[in-house]
């Protein structure tokens, strides 16, 4: 619950996400000597991930698709050498292997003479849109007036962590723009706040008491 989808909205899948930090470093050697940094060699398997990410199949929307995007690059110089260290999100298809990207990942760290950690991993998740929980919610929004929508999102939720350890149908619900979140214009309107209580307070109900839609 409290997972922006509108009102109407009932989300039973997201794509799953990668961290994935990607460092090299090379002793200190003056400019002019025609010898790859340690940003240039960062920058070499970063260049290699999106030619990997670019190999794999895309869907016809953000849930169907791969998507690696450059976070943050930090450098450093002491001197004695230089550090550079480069933070990757990768969001995740169910269609896509990650095990071979990781791999290909791995290989392209080692010709570069980088080291590639997997920070945080999120497998991406699909629930069945015709179980109990996701019938009796479309019920409880049509009886109020509402138009029940089925979603897939590209980002990621708790439901990607939880449905590795509960083997239980799972829907995510809740009012607001998802397109806002973790933005200054992030808000919700009241009315449609409002709503969403009475369905989730329907809905707790039912599959409190059991009833089958």
């Amino acid at each position: 619950m409290g997972e922006p989808s509108g009102w109407e909205g009932i989300t039973v899948g997201y794509r799953g996400s990668a961290l994935i930090r990607i460092t090299s470093s090379v002793q200190g050697i003056h400019p002019s000597v025609d010898e790859e940094s340690s940003a240039h060699r960062v920058f070499e398997v970063y260049g290699e991930m999106r030619r990997i990410v670019e190999g794999f199949e895309r869907g016809d929307g953000p849930f169907s698709s791969p998507n690696l995007r450059l976070l943050r690059v930090n450098t450093r110089e002491d001197g004695m050498g230089d550090l550079t260290s480069a933070e990757l999100n990768l969001r995740i298809p169910p269609s896509m292997p990650f095990e071979a990207f990781w791999l290909g990942v791995l290989e392209a760290s080692r010709r570069s003479s980088a080291l590639a950690e997997l920070l945080d991993f999120s497998p991406p998740v699909v629930h069945d849109r015709n179980s109990f929980l996701a019938k009796t919610l479309r019920t409880c929004i049509r009886e109020r007036g509402g138009r029940p929508r089925m979603l897939l999102k590209g980002g990621t939720s708790d439901m990607n962590v939880l449905s590795t350890g509960w083997r239980c149908p799972m829907v995510a619900y809740g009012p607001g723009d998802s397109s806002l979140d973790h933005t200054p214009q992030e808000r919700i309107s009241l009315e449609e706040y409002l709503r969403s209580i009475e369905v989730l307070r329907a809905f707790l109900e039912a599959i409190q008491g059991g009833e089958n839609p």
